[in-house]
């Protein structure tokens, strides 16, 4: 018959079960200590990403505006691709300073399409007077001033549309057409929100693009 003595734990056994329980502890402890610090960095970093992909857009937005201005003016008063046929006589796609003249309606347009991928982005659709025509959105409503205060009357981007002859800026209209020659600059203020609050939740920035008038 064989009968089992339990011994009580030697001292070499006490020590080893607490140094594995004081290591562990610590290594909870510093954990504790670093998440935070790691979290901020995956936070920080998809951030980063998202303003990146935004200053591209912007840029790109811009580019698209001023390149199709440039190349298809002559083709402003005939039937264009969809959002860009401004068929009947556009009113209020400006700020009311001149930014009714149609090529610059249709400008603001193809830029506008452009960055409706932003963050944020907010567009409006101008009312169209007249016969026939879409309405598409455009996004020069409000001012680059309160571009981050998003409400029915600003848009976010806000872009602006800049002609000029010789280096000297008019405004255009179907008395002052743009000619072969001119420049035609889209300059956009961004609002950019982060998604997780930090010491910088709000950037703003402006992106242009200057082409010129092709035959």
């Amino acid at each position: 018959m064989f009968h089992f003595i339990q011994t009580a734990p030697c001292a070499a056994d006490r020590d080893r079960s607490r140094r594995l329980f004081g290591a562990r502890g610590q290594s909870v402890a510093e954990f504790a200590l670093i998440l935070p610090v790691l979290i901020a960095l995956v936070l920080g970093a998809i951030d980063f990403g998202r303003i990146m992909q935004a200053r591209v857009t912007s840029e790109s937005a811009a580019k698209a505006g001023a390149h199709w201005g440039a190349s298809h003016l002559q083709n402003a008063t005939q039937t264009l691709p969809p959002a860009y046929a401004w068929l009947s006589n556009p009113k209020n796609c400006g700020s009311g300073t001149g930014l009714d003249f149609e090529p610059t309606c249709n400008i603001l347009a193809r830029a506008c399409a452009e960055a409706s991928g932003l963050p944020g982005f907010w567009g409006t659709t101008p009312a169209l007077t007249g016969a026939g025509g879409d309405a598409y959105q455009v996004c020069s409503s409000g001012s680059s001033a309160n571009v981050c205060q998003a409400n029915a009357s600003q848009s976010n981007p806000f872009l602006t549309v800049t002609w000029a002859h010789n280096g000297t800026t008019f405004t255009a209209s179907d008395a002052q057409r743009p000619v072969i020659g001119d420049t035609v600059m889209v300059t956009g203020t961004y609002c950019f929100r982060t998604f997780f609050p930090g010491p910088v939740s709000q950037v703003t920035w402006t992106s242009s693009a200057t082409y010129t008038v092709q035959p």
